[in-house]
């Protein structure tokens, strides 16, 4: 229980910033705390306390008392990202909107020529919502903007509070906060606004479910040097030492052999067979990172980013035997199905407390990605005592029909003048549902029985994750 209270408190402290936005007069951790207490399920309502004094140390109970040192702690480092506003800039609540990061980027040509801004509207796949806009675009009916969006908010919020799944009703009140919140700036008054509420809470939510079983002195010292470094003081020896500790790891996937898997079609049916290869590649990333996620006991918020074939996730350093496992096992699944085109690189480097300063993390991100690289020239290394899954025979033989499509041969049959095997014609199938779908849904089963239609198509190939 003591785990879902830190988890619930991480990922609601800072709601209340979200509720100032419509003029309700309180701190943003008192707000957190109400928030907590009237909308929560009863059994997870002790989280209100801890929301409620995450800025307040002093406040603390003996009975939340390490629960709210290790939300503190999340939540300095997860704001290490943050840019101060300069002297002659003051934000508010009510009148700043999140500004887009693309007002700064400088490619060598002309810069915009305003700063953008999002406007304060649920996420949609609208021009109007998703593009950002100069100021006097949205600011002149801010306020109402952020009254109705919160309203919407509590409606949906209140729909789930009869869930009595801790599982089922933390990652369902994620998927409210991306929705709502992925506009609202998380920091405005003495920060540049460009950071959104969503992915401090996310982020806040990671690092705490990671600090989760470190020792009270160790969060005693982290935040004595937090502080110190905010003012630029000395540190000591022990400070010095937990500060550079390596309690995280930041993990990284990547599939590899996407150009060949993708672009291995026939001129016939090349459109479909595309749209339903690049799907169901981005399903298969999403389901592996899902996959690592449960096996490493993670919650979803710990899935840093997930898209284009590669994920990275936020860990304890105290898992990087469990991954050493989980790649091997990974590989061989893939091998299984895919025979070898396509392959996982899996891997992962130690973060420190310091190195969660946005210079730091950047170079640990660009550091990773060089390992992970390097780790494509070195594809199943984690299997080599298990050779004979790698260099053949990868099918039983003896046939002489092949897939067309893949050159497979396995379950392959003749359809429409052509020789396809089971998993090209799934993925055939596959496109041609998501083209008549209005939305896609996924359900996780730790036991999946499969049609007899269904063996050899790509669902199979899911289920093994």
């Amino acid at each position: 229980m003591e785990r879902k209270i830190i988890l619930l408190a991480a990922l609601l402290h800072d709601i209340g910033k979200f509720w100032q936005g419509t003029g309700v007069r309180g701190t943003h951790g008192e707000l957190s705390g109400r928030f907590i207490r009237e909308y929560v399920p009863e059994q997870w309502q002790r989280a209100a306390g801890i929301a409620a004094m995450h800025h307040d140390p002093s406040a603390r109970s003996a009975e939340e008392y390490k629960a709210l040192k290790t939300i503190m702690c999340a939540d300095w480092l997860s704001s290490s990202e943050r840019r101060e506003l300069s002297e002659d800039e003051e934000g508010k609540r009510k009148d700043t909107p999140l500004r887009s990061i693309f007002s700064d980027i400088d490619i060598g040509k002309a810069k915009p020529s305003s700063t953008l801004y999002y406007p304060v509207k649920k996420l949609e796949l609208d021009r109007n919502v998703i593009f950002p806009r100069p100021l006097d675009e949205i600011s002149g009916r801010l306020k109402d903007d952020y009254t109705d969006l919160w309203s919407e908010f509590v409606e949906d919020v209140k729909k789930i509070k009869q869930i009595t799944d801790f599982d089922a009703y933390f990652n369902t009140l994620y998927q409210l906060l991306q929705k709502y919140t992925w506009c609202v700036p998380s920091a405005v008054y003495r920060d540049v606004p460009d950071v959104s509420l969503f992915d401090h809470l996310k982020t806040t939510c990671a690092i705490a479910s990671c600090l989760y079983n470190a020792e009270g002195r160790y969060l005693d010292t982290l935040i004595r040097g937090l502080r110190k470094r905010r003012k630029n003081e000395g540190l000591n020896e022990e400070e010095e030492e937990v500060l550079n500790k390596e309690i995280f790891l930041l993990v990284g996937g990547d599939v590899s052999g996407v150009q060949k898997f993708i672009y291995s079609i026939i001129s016939k049916g090349a459109a479909k067979g595309l749209r339903g290869r690049s799907f169901y590649l981005e399903l298969l990333s999403e389901s592996i990172a899902t996959y690592v996620l449960r096996e490493l006991n993670l919650p979803v918020t710990n899935l840093l980013y997930c898209g284009g074939g590669h994920f990275y996730i936020l860990a304890p350093s105290a898992v990087e035997e469990n991954l050493e496992k989980i790649r091997a096992l990974i590989t061989e699944r893939l091998l299984d199905t895919h025979k070898g085109d396509l392959y996982l690189v899996l891997d992962w480097l130690p973060l420190t407390a310091v190195k969660f300063q946005k210079e730091s993390f950047g170079k640990t991100w660009e550091d990773l990605g060089a390992k992970v690289a390097g780790r494509k020239k070195r594809k199943f290394a984690e299997i080599l005592e298990h050779h004979e899954k790698i260099f053949g025979p990868l099918d039983e033989g003896g046939t002489t029909e092949t897939c067309e499509v893949c050159g497979s041969e396995e379950n392959v049959k003749e359809e429409e003048e052509r020789q396809i095997c089971a998993f090209c014609k799934s993925l055939e199938s596959l496109a041609g549902n998501i083209a008549r779908a209005n939305y896609w849904y996924e359900t996780w089963k730790t036991d999946v029985i499969l049609s007899d239609k269904e063996k050899g198509s790509w669902k199979e190939a899911l289920s093994k994750f």
